[in-house]
């Protein structure tokens, strides 16, 4: 269901948000880690940097789209989410 990501679709543009995303989600109280806060703290970035969802959906899952991603991050819970972010930047 929730697959890590791999460089195949990765480009600069993913690369490049990836310290901001790490940064806004990082914020969310483990304990306030719901798909609502999720994609409210995602729709800031999406804001900020002109981008569309699928760039999300590439980062976390390496697809370029599938199910409500809010709510696919929340079951991975916020530590698996964070890690993904890191692996992708190493």
């Amino acid at each position: 269901l929730i697959e890590s990501p791999t460089k195949t679709l990765l480009n600069e543009e993913h690369i490049n948000i990836v310290p901001r995303v790490r940064e806004i989600l990082e914020k969310i109280p483990t304990d306030e880690w719901k798909q609502e806060k999720i994609f409210e703290s995602l729709k800031v970035i999406l804001e900020e940097r002109s981008i569309k969802m699928p760039v999300f959906y590439i980062l976390f899952t390496g697809n370029k789209h599938g199910l409500p991603l809010p709510h696919m991050l929340e079951l991975l819970t916020k530590e698996k989410t964070l890690e993904r972010l890191d692996q992708i930047v190493k």
